[in-house]
């Protein structure tokens, strides 16, 4: 089993700000002060693209990780007076504000605003991590600080 994590951070374009009105319903979202999306990529022993018990389990392994995580980067993030959420990636769903009548799609926001390649595994579309290929768990976070803010807090939290 690996922990290896890395994360990139990138400001929501236009496009995906009008989105993120509509999937985070109670927060105000300002054109002039865009909100980054701060991508969280786990590295997997096994492809994630297949239904095998294993798989699943890691998947859920990944997800209770950055939940984790997510949970004292959320508090040290408002810690420095910035909001921010954190989206759960089983369902889209925001998990701090109220939901809206969308959920959020990490593959298509991986792929808008880091171009990784995407393809279609049978029914479902996954993107193509630049080393880690399949083998990489995705989550996002979402917030108002700057990068310095993003780059202190994350420094300060280990990743479980």
């Amino acid at each position: 089993e690996t922990r290896s994590m890395e994360w990139h951070s990138a400001v929501c374009p236009p496009s995906l700000v009008k989105e993120m009105r509509r999937i985070i319903s109670d927060h105000e979202f300002f054109d002039d002060r865009p909100p980054s999306l701060v991508f969280i990529f786990q590295k997997s022993p096994v492809e994630l693209i297949s239904p095998d018990p294993e798989v699943q389990e890691f998947k859920d392994l990944c997800l209770e990780r950055f939940m984790a995580w997510a949970i004292q980067l959320e508090e040290k993030i408002k810690e420095e007076g910035y909001w921010c959420d954190f989206f759960d990636p089983s369902t889209g769903l925001p998990f701090l504000g109220a939901r809206g009548g969308l959920t959020f799609n990490d593959v298509d926001a991986v792929q808008r605003m880091l171009h990784y390649p995407i393809v279609q595994v049978g029914s479902c579309w996954v993107f193509e991590h630049p080393k880690w290929h399949f083998s990489s768990y995705p989550s996002t976070f979402i917030t108002d600080a700057p990068t310095s803010v993003i780059e202190k807090s994350i420094s300060v939290i280990p990743f479980p």
